[in-house]
């Protein structure tokens, strides 16, 4: 049941639809299910992996430093990408 409801939470903040719905929570397990590698950050190889997340990527990389952050990831669930 976890893993449809993260599958849910990452399909949705990948098309943009009802962000606001999705919890805090599942806004940070979508994060570290994202991260492949654990590193802290969802790196343009880890986007690619998930249709979607690549061609908003450099939405949410707001620092262009390419890779998104836990607080980029946040703050476009919070602006709606």
């Amino acid at each position: 049941m976890k893993r449809k409801s993260l599958q849910l939470s990452t399909s949705l903040l990948l098309t943009g639809a009802v962000w606001p719905v999705v919890a805090a929570s599942s806004v940070s397990e979508s994060f570290d299910r994202l991260d492949a590698n654990a590193d802290g950050y969802i790196s343009v190889s880890e986007a690619g992996n998930h249709s979607g997340l690549l061609d908003k990527f450099s939405a949410i990389d707001t620092d262009a430093d390419g890779q998104i952050s836990k607080g980029e990831w946040s703050e476009a669930h919070e602006r709606g990408r």
